[in-house]
This record gives structure tokens, C-alpha cells and sequence, in this order.
């Protein structure tokens, strides 16, 4: 499994679903030397917006039940834990 680097050290120690769930909120801390790091934070919240867009102007108003509701809600943040995944750098805090 894929492993993403502290930055601190410089070691292996963040999993793959760490980072796509990672939150600016939360501090998360390196196994190996106890340091904390988290998402970019202007990054996080510029990739959150276009889905809380998406979520308020268009699945809202969708005249659907709501449990297709809740399936479009979880794709979105299924793609979102992906970008995360892929463009979001990972910080020292």
C-alpha cells in the first residue's frame, strides 16, 4: 500500500485513507517522530467549494427521494477525498 511522506522527517508513515480524510481541523501526528502535519488549508477549502456549490444550488433542489439524495452526496465526497489524494500537499502544522 502507498504511503505518503512526513513532512518532517521525511518518512513513509501517512496511509492512503489518512490523507484522502484528512482535515484542517484535526492535527494529525507522524508515528516516527511525533510531529504534527495536516492539509494545506487554503488548498483543502478551495477544492471544498465547488462541491458545497454543487450540493446546496443543485442536489437540493433535485425533485428526487432522498436516498438518491444521499447516494449524489457521497460521490461527492468520494471525488473530493480523491483530489485530496492527488493535488492537496500534506504541511507541517
Amino acid at each position: 500500500m502507498k504511503m505518503y511522506k512526513c513532512p518532517h522527517c521525511n518518512k513513509a508513515t501517512i496511509s492512503i485513507l489518512k490523507k484522502a480524510f484528512m482535515g484542517v481541523n484535526y492535527n494529525h501526528r507522524c508515528k516516527v517522530c511525533g510531529q504534527k502535519y495536516g492539509p494545506h488549508h487554503l488548498y483543502y477549502v478551495l477544492s471544498g467549494i465547488p462541491f458545497i456549490v454543487i450540493a446546496v444550488f443543485f442536489v437540493a433542489r433535485l425533485p428526487y427521494v432522498f436516498l438518491i439524495k444521499a447516494v449524489i452526496i457521497a460521490i461527492l465526497v468520494i471525488i473530493h477525498s480523491i483530489i485530496n489524494l492527488i493535488f492537496i500537499p500534506v504541511v507541517k502544522k
